[in-house]
């Protein structure tokens, strides 16, 4: 399976006191490519159903986004671990081509209902080994 990629709208609220996205609304771009991701993908019904918590994100600020802009979230595996995995993302204008960031998350295989870590095996394991840059 190729990258998943999902478009973003630049709404008001978004743009901060000098004109761009605000910083922080860049983990909520990848948030939401990771839930759209989990529930059209892998058939999660709600975010009470995604089988991993989020251990570590880190963002490359390459260009402001701006009111207007059309950014695309693109999300691929860069790393599989026994109980872990890496997601890759770049944040890239539909229009311009103008890459706003690139960005990593470190996923962990979570057993919500005894509140620990879990191996990354089975259908998990394949869903996120087929995710393809």
């Amino acid at each position: 399976m190729p990258a998943y990629s999902v478009a973003m709208e630049v709404r008001f609220n978004d743009v901060d006191g000098l004109g761009h996205v605000n910083n922080a609304l860049y983990l909520t771009y990848l948030e939401h490519c990771r839930m759209r991701f989990f529930t059209e993908v892998a058939g999660s019904k709600s975010e009470r159903d995604f089988p991993f918590i989020l251990a570590m994100a880190a963002i490359d600020y390459k260009a402001p986004i701006k009111m207007g802009s059309k950014p695309v979230v693109k999300m691929w595996t860069a790393r599989i671990g026994g109980k872990s995995w890496d997601f890759d993302y770049e944040i890239k204008d539909a229009k311009t081509a103008v890459v706003y960031a690139t960005a990593k998350t470190v996923q962990v295989a979570y057993d919500y209902k005894i509140e620990k870590s879990d191996q990354l095996d089975g259908s998990l394991l394949n869903l996120v080994k087929g995710l393809k840059p």
